[in-house]
């Protein structure tokens, strides 16, 4: 059990995992945010938080955006979270500007996570289709 950002980055980029993911993980403090592409012996890739180099947020859309580029939902997210600002940024603004519009929640996503650990906060939202791609 960890009980802080470094202690839980070295155990999720280095503890070997039985798949393929990505680890998404967030902190109390500033710049304590990394997305990391695992394979099942270590990182494959790491996006991290940068204040310094202008990077307020990491997302990820379940496609390899160092390899094969941000398209079609990493785009769009990206967009949308540019275009709300990060002085806008909140659960409300993040879930009704961003994640829950297509083509970032689609008929292929089986839920999204909103985790904000400096305040407890977490929202997972499970979506159900009916088979016309509506919720």
């Amino acid at each position: 059990m960890c009980k802080d950002f470094e202690c839980a980055y070295e155990r999720l980029r280095n503890q070997p995992m039985p798949s393929l993911g990505y680890n998404i993980l967030a902190g109390v403090k500033g710049d304590e945010g990394v997305v990391i592409a695992r394979d099942r012996f270590g990182p494959a890739h790491e996006e991290h938080l940068s204040s310094a180099n202008g990077t307020w947020f990491v997302l990820q859309t379940n496609n390899d955006q160092w390899d094969s580029g941000c398209y079609n939902r990493c785009a769009a997210a990206t967009e949308r979270i540019e275009s709300v600002g990060q002085a806008s940024i909140n659960h409300t603004t993040l879930r009704s500007s961003v994640m829950y519009d297509f083509p970032t929640e689609n008929y292929d996503t089986l839920y999204n996570t909103d985790f904000t650990p400096s305040t407890s906060y977490m929202q997972t939202t499970m979506l159900d289709y009916d088979g016309t791609g509506e919720t």
